[in-house]
């Protein structure tokens, strides 16, 4: 069984905000999808560049007691949080409440960046920025590089629950389809790089492996009870036949019959051969005893 490895990730810019967003949403981890939602923070501005703690996308989604980044009160409005588990779910729930539904939709296609430069994703945009905007760009160097912002908060780790190969511990694993760490088929997997999305991850075959293992050892017990069963009707036969020889003069009257019935001294005579030698067959409505008679006068004749 392989060792068994969980990474922790540092969100320390939006590069890694973006990765994590991705992750905890089930997106694929592309170039496409991270670029977009590092333009998207940049053009919204959160925690980096305001003090809405944890929120790079502005949400305005409540959680666990988070509050107005300028009121510092809990109510409506762009919310500041305690932690990037918070401003990651705030944000996904955000994304997934049914007003979103062509960002989510490029996103799950793992090419956001060219729905947004297409034109696709305007309307969304524009109810999420409250008609601020209805395309985000590409973020620029310096503001991916950036760390700390809202209160200089230092970094938070979220766990994302990567395994290392095919037998780790799963119950974590939250990546992504696309990502090729993972990806097994497709996505420029391992095994048969078909492309993005990714067709087969690890937690995906280890599933598929355990299935297997369960049908093939189900067949060979079935198959092993048939066998058995098989194998003791044979032996009830074998003992019955040869039970036989065990009673007295069995052997001798089952040799006996087998002789007799090969010289054919058993054998059952024909009609003819039976009224040759004078019997009569009963007449329809006499009794045996009185064909009996018949019988014995012939024979006196």
């Amino acid at each position: 069984m392989a060792s068994k490895t969980q990474t922790q990730t540092q969100i320390t810019d939006p590069q890694q905000f973006a990765v994590a967003l991705l992750q905890q949403g089930r997106f694929p981890v592309t170039k496409s999808n991270v670029s977009f939602i590092e333009g998207w923070a940049q053009r919204e501005g959160g925690n980096w560049s305001n003090t809405a703690a944890y929120n790079p996308l502005n949400t305005e989604q409540p959680l666990n007691g988070s509050v107005n980044y300028k009121t510092r009160a809990p109510g409506r409005g762009v919310q500041s949080y305690s932690s990037w588990n918070d401003g990651v779910t705030a944000t996904l729930q955000t994304l997934n409440n049914g007003d979103y539904q062509p960002i989510v939709s490029a996103l799950s296609s793992g090419d956001a960046m060219t729905a947004n430069n297409q034109g696709q994703l305007g309307n969304a945009l524009s109810t999420w920025s409250a008609g601020g905007y209805t395309m985000v760009g590409q973020a620029s160097p310096t503001y991916t590089a950036q760390t700390g912002g809202a209160g200089k908060n230092p970094a938070v780790t979220i766990k994302t629950g990567v395994s290392s190969g095919l037998m780790g511990d799963c119950s974590t694993y939250r990546n992504s389809k696309a990502a090729t760490s993972n990806c097994l088929v497709g996505g420029g997997g391992n095994i048969l790089g078909l492309g993005a999305p990714c067709v087969i991850d690890a937690c995906q075959a280890k599933a598929l492996i355990s299935g297997g293992i369960v049908l093939v050892g189900g067949a060979l017990m079935l198959i092993g009870i048939a066998l058995l069963f098989e194998g003791g009707r044979n032996a009830i036969g074998n003992a019955a036949q040869g039970g036989v020889n065990f009673l007295p003069g069995g052997a001798a009257t089952q040799q006996g019959i087998q002789s007799a019935t090969m010289s054919g001294s058993v054998a059952p005579r024909t009609g003819a051969q039976r009224h040759a030698s004078g019997y009569k067959a009963p007449k329809p409505g006499r009794s045996i005893a009185a064909d009996a008679d018949d019988f014995s006068e012939l024979a006196m004749a």
